[in-house]
């Protein structure tokens, strides 16, 4: 049990290590506009991409998100099950 608590304890290091010098409220809006690209709000997700990249201009997973969901006009495709095939590394 100790070596899961202290496994727990240097990720929770590592994420504050990570997250420093990110403006305060990014990683909620770009959390919730995570989950709602993968529950197929994508007209959602992308209001709150927008305001997230005001804060932060040249975030990678946002505009990754971003890419993908501009792809289909940030409407989800059809049969959408909440993720999607990566196609390159």
């Amino acid at each position: 049990m100790k070596v899961y608590v202290s496994i727990i304890a240097i990720f929770l290091q590592l994420v504050a290590q990570l997250q420093r010098g990110v403006p305060e409220g990014f990683v909620a809006m770009f959390n919730e506009a995570s989950s709602l690209y993968i529950e197929g709000n994508w007209q959602q997700s992308k209001e709150i991409l927008l305001q997230a990249s005001k804060l932060v201009p040249n975030d990678g997973p946002t505009n990754v998100l971003m890419r993908v969901m501009g792809k289909t006009n940030f409407s989800k495709p059809g049969g959408w099950q909440g993720f999607r095939a990566l196609t390159s590394k």
